[in-house]
């Protein structure tokens, strides 16, 4: 009750629209659960160890605690982009520099927005961790699509990586790249981790690999998650991203990483997209 409540004024962060010729019912159902995974990650980071899911607290102390956690999201301008048409690309070469992305609450608006902004002959790959609930990542994928000239997937074990191609994390399992810079889906073998797939595990695996080649961008979002593998980007001698406080939904774990160092350039949603065109080419 207490999403729900929230819902009509707040929803625009968690989703700007989900296949909108469906109408507004998905788009409001999606708003609400697109990103619960993360925010019950969240509040297990949060909430008072007798709080927690499967502790036997609760009540009234756990809603107050779940709304103070919701109320922190922004609503922001929702932004109008216009579908592309894309150019058919085959042929696109191997990726010789790798753009690392993490981002969380209010990732699916952000990304549209970024997306939309770089080219096509992006002479770089990316790889995309959004925190998002099981069964709406490939959805995601599809709706971003529609604005953007590069060429967005689910990535599988064993792609190659490509230039101009976007490659998101899939659901229950961690991207990572090996030295044939080919795509490695891992499992979460110590069940600990709060975020899977993780957003530090990809980073690190990106500096790992690419060290120098790799530019790290960390974007709107709660918790930590992120901060340990952009700073391994920058120690190995890669650059650093992370979106602004005024534009980001949650400015959580982008302001960890600046507030730590990890980070070579603070920029606004509408500047990213050049910076990360400028740094890989």
């Amino acid at each position: 009750k207490a999403v729900l409540a929230l819902a009509p004024s707040n929803s625009a962060p968690l989703l700007d629209s989900f296949y909108p010729q469906r109408g507004l019912s998905v788009m409001s159902a999606s708003s609400i659960v697109l990103n619960a995974e993360d925010f019950n990650a969240k509040y297990q980071e949060t909430a008072p160890t007798g709080q927690r899911a499967g502790s036997g607290g609760g009540g009234k102390g756990e809603v107050l605690l779940k709304v103070k956690i919701a109320s922190r999201v922004k609503a922001l301008r929702r932004m109008h982009i216009r579908p592309v048409v894309k150019r058919l690309v085959t042929n696109r070469e191997a990726a010789t520099r790798v753009v690392a992305l993490g981002v969380s609450t209010g990732g699916p608006q952000a990304l549209q927005a970024l997306l939309a902004k770089l080219p096509a002959d992006l002479p770089a790959c990316v790889l995309i961790v959004q925190h998002i609930s099981t069964g709406f990542i490939q959805g995601l994928v599809e709706w971003l699509s529609l604005t953007s000239a590069l060429s967005l997937r689910v990535a599988k074990a064993g792609d190659p990586l490509k230039s101009g191609t976007v490659y998101f994390a899939p659901d229950g399992v961690h991207m990572t790249v090996n030295e044939e810079e080919k795509i490695v889906l891992k499992e979460d073998g110590s069940r600990k981790m709060l975020h899977v797939p993780s957003i530090d595990v990809m980073m690190l695996s990106a500096a790992e690999i690419y060290k120098d080649r790799a530019v790290g961008v960390i974007m709107t979002g709660m918790g930590r998650d992120g901060v340990e593998g952009i700073a391994a980007i920058r120690a190995a001698g890669g650059h650093t991203i992370a979106q602004d406080e005024k534009t980001s939904a949650i400015y959580g774990m982008n302001k960890v990483a600046v507030d730590q160092g990890a980070i070579a350039c603070v920029l606004s949603l509408d500047s990213m997209a050049d910076e990360i065109n400028r740094s890989v080419r």
